[in-house]
């Protein structure tokens, strides 16, 4: 069972105070802790450590609402909303300049907090996965800046595939937090979601190849069952897949592999994530497995458009993109297939494909056995 989201309510007027208490705890809410005045609400913050902090603008004291809440957001990075019975513009635009992540007019109802307090709580990951993609991306940025020749490339292609993630991101959390209706609320979420996971993805692919050019990769090999690994992969592909109406079949049987369970992770998300992108909907793409000559081979196969003769090597290559049709753009920066031979190859691996214009492409890998044994 998950834990809790612990919210804070700082409120003045105790009737108030203890309806929202009420409404939180029937809501599925643990409510951290109640403050008064300011500074209470910055003492009990930093105890505490709540997920939310619902503060009332005006507050009896020295310290009003605002200045708490800025004290708060400074010291603990707690998302704060805040609860008023005013709405004049004055009052709003001094509120905004704290950084709330949403505001609530008095009297609300249960479902207009519900509302505030899921989209607060998302957006606020949000925020700091993209602080925490960012650090990730200037230290690959800079590993890689160095390289002669493909750096300027880099930059660009990185520059537009991250933007365009996040404008999404970012585009569908403001819709988002402007909807009463709850499924309208949970398809922006998702939206926002779905363009998040794509800017993980590529700053993931960014930090291996990084590693790869300072000091090769890191691998803490341990036994993995191939099927449960490839379901977590088409869980988080889950999205496209359905988008592009394409079906996947799996035949791994009780296959194991003895592998870095997060970088092989990595290398069959490019490689699945790359036969979704490439077949039209109606399509098929097939992954199977089995054991041959001490190592598991494995098949991604699809029925997308296929590849010619002459990009076969060269899809493994870094930032090399075929663009199949001048009108249609195909997202990525041209990393995925070549971040996947270097993941593969650094267990002692190899990646080959066999494909044919217009009958689909199968993508062939070696993989260790679960005993350990290298292939190399």
């Amino acid at each position: 069972m998950s834990e809790k989201t612990r919210v804070m309510i700082v409120e003045d007027e105790a009737i108030v105070s203890m309806d929202i208490q009420d409404s939180l705890v029937h809501l599925g809410y643990e409510v951290a802790a109640t403050a008064t005045s300011g500074e209470d609400a910055i003492e009990l913050a930093g105890e505490h450590r709540p997920d939310m902090v619902l503060m009332d603008i005006m507050l009896m004291g020295d310290m009003d609402g605002i200045e708490a809440a800025k004290v708060i957001r400074e010291r603990f990075s707690i998302p704060i909303i805040y609860l008023t019975a005013y709405s004049s513009n004055d009052m709003l635009e001094k509120a905004m300049i704290t950084g709330p992540y949403s505001y609530l007019i008095k009297p609300f109802n249960k479902e207009e907090l519900n509302s505030a307090i899921r989209i607060g709580i998302y957006k606020h990951k949000m925020d700091m996965a993209i602080v925490r993609a960012h650090d990730e991306l200037e230290i690959a940025y800079n590993e890689l800046r160095s390289l002669d020749g493909i750096k300027q490339r880099i930059i660009d292609n990185v520059s537009h595939e991250l933007k365009t993630p996040l404008s999404i991101s970012l585009m569908s959390l403001e819709f988002a937090m402007t909807e009463n209706r709850n499924d309208e609320v949970e398809r922006y979420l998702k939206m926002a979601k779905g363009a998040m996971d794509r800017q993980a993805r590529i700053v993931e692919n960014l930090i291996v190849e990084s590693w790869s050019y300072r000091e090769g990769l890191d691998l803490n090999m341990e036994k993995i069952l191939l099927d449960d690994l490839v379901q977590i992969v088409i869980g988080e592909l889950r999205d496209d897949i359905r988008k592009k109406k394409v079906k996947v079949e799996t035949n791994l049987d009780e296959i194991h592999i003895f592998a870095d369970f997060r970088k092989t992770k990595q290398a069959l998300l490019n490689i699945i994530d790359n036969a979704v992108k490439f077949t039209d909907g109606g399509g098929v793409i097939s992954i199977s497995a089995w054991c041959k000559n001490g190592c598991v081979e494995m098949i991604v196969g699809d029925t997308g458009i296929g590849i010619e003769d002459k990009y076969h090597e060269r899809i493994f290559e870094k930032l090399f993109q075929i663009e199949p049709d001048p009108s249609v753009s195909f997202p990525g920066i041209g990393m995925g297939l070549a971040i996947a031979k270097t993941i593969i190859e650094s267990h002692g691996g190899e990646i080959w494909v066999k494909s044919e214009v217009g009958k689909g492409s199968m993508f062939h890998m070696t993989l260790p056995c679960e005993s350990g044994e290298s292939l190399s």
